[in-house]
């Protein structure tokens, strides 16, 4: 599915994005129609390229209802997202040709959806959430070096509100033409040449110290007003910064980027669909040691360390924020299956669903481990797991077939 791929590089919707406000903010000032054309020839291509994936996503029907309504559904994302709306095109047929696809996506969409069991619903629901926090990782790992240098240069500019009429190459000048001259008079009073000065030499000084300082910043506040005016077309630098905030890791993002691609591909092969994708734990701050750091490594000192040797810094034990978190994995039991759990209806779903949830035999009311998903590898019935180490064997409701889940 090359076109679904194609899909899946959130630049589609962020371009447009871009492309459909900075048309907007272009009528306002009134700028060169030539200006106005090329944003209005961009946008129409890529209404044209939404409107393809649609009829891709919709050939797909013949195959699994279920598998175009979600290809569907990320289509749709990606249009709202876009900002290609009717009212942007000035022609009567580009018009009418945007609100066709917006018509072609939800009119099919809602067809689809009704073709569809509750269970499959909720997988469709549960294919688009991943797809979208796909579409934020790779966006994420995309601009990860540009994006953080972006944050830093608004980051700058937004400090340094007042530093922009220094930072114009006549302001510069004149501050250091002030520098300049400001130096000559503290060197000539120094050696004695202007004696009676002394006075103001020191006025001088801390004014020539000033005007440095502000040149100073006049440079970074130019450098970062540079590097806004390379990048701002290419990257969103509040998107990124929220991601930033929350991914903070390009190793995480990769490890999440690579369970989600892994449940988004299971869902369009028609496979059973894996544990939803986790977010890994960030890393624990490096402890700093407070002692004697000798050629052999670090060592911490322990009471009052007066008449001790200082022992070598032991390996802390993993902290529970950085625990790996559970992992749940499904097969299916071809031999004898010892049926050691049992499942139990919980409470119903968002879309109304009883959760039937697998416990052991043994285990009375409910559990307060919090609650993962797993389905059938038979039939892709959904059932709810306590993520608390466990190995289970128990019969599908839906279709007899022997599982042995663990939730390690």
């Amino acid at each position: 599915m090359g076109w679904f791929n194609t899909i899946l590089n959130a630049a589609t919707a962020a371009s447009a994005a871009y492309s459909a406000a900075q048309l907007r903010a272009m009528r306002q000032e009134q700028a060169e129609a030539a200006a106005i054309q090329a944003i209005l020839t961009q946008l129409r291509d890529l209404a044209f390229q939404l409107r393809q994936m649609a009829e891709s996503a919709l050939s797909l029907e013949a195959q699994s209802p279920k598998v175009a309504a979600g290809a569907l559904g990320v289509v749709e994302m990606q249009l709202q997202e876009s900002g290609i709306i009717p009212d942007l095109f000035p022609t009567l047929a580009d018009k009418e040709y945007t609100a066709q696809t917006y018509r072609l996506v939800a009119n099919n969409k809602r067809r689809l959806y009704s073709l569809l069991t509750p269970n499959e619903r909720a997988e469709v629901q549960e294919f688009l959430g991943v797809a979208k926090r796909l579409f934020d990782c790779n966006y994420y790992l995309e601009h990860l070096d540009d994006g953080r240098r972006l944050v830093k240069a608004s980051d700058t500019i937004a400090k340094n509100p007042n530093a922009g009429c220094l930072a114009s190459s006549a302001g510069l000048s004149l501050s250091m033409g002030g520098m300049a001259l400001l130096g000559s008079i503290c060197a000539l009073t120094g050696v004695g040449y202007i004696p009676d000065l002394s006075p103001i030499a020191g006025g001088l000084a801390l004014g020539g110290a000033f005007l440095l300082f502000f040149g100073l910043n006049a440079k970074r506040y130019r450098d970062a007003k540079k590097l806004i005016d390379e990048l701002g077309d290419e990257i969103d630098v509040e998107r990124f910064r929220a991601l930033d905030q929350e991914l903070g890791d390009a190793e995480r993002a990769r490890q999440f980027q690579a369970q989600a691609q892994a449940f988004v591909n299971a869902f369009l092969e028609e496979r059973p669909l894996p544990p939803p994708p986790m977010l890994p734990p960030a890393a624990p701050p490096v402890a700093t040691a407070h002692g004697n750091v000798g050629a052999r490594g670090t060592y911490a000192a322990a009471g009052n360390g007066a008449n001790r040797m200082p022992e070598p810094n032991r390996a802390l034990p993993p902290s529970p924020a950085a625990a790996r978190p559970p992992q749940i994995h499904v097969q299916r039991r071809t031999e004898a299956v010892k049926a050691n759990a049992r499942v139990v209806q919980g409470p119903p779903d968002s879309n109304g669903e009883p959760k039937w949830i697998v416990r052991r035999k043994e285990q009375e009311g409910d559990a307060k481990a919090p609650l993962g998903q797993f389905r059938c590898p038979e039939c892709g019935r959904l059932y709810y797991v306590p993520l608390q180490p466990a190995r289970l064997e128990l019969f599908c409701l839906a279709c007899g077939q022997g599982i042995t889940v663990q939730v390690v």
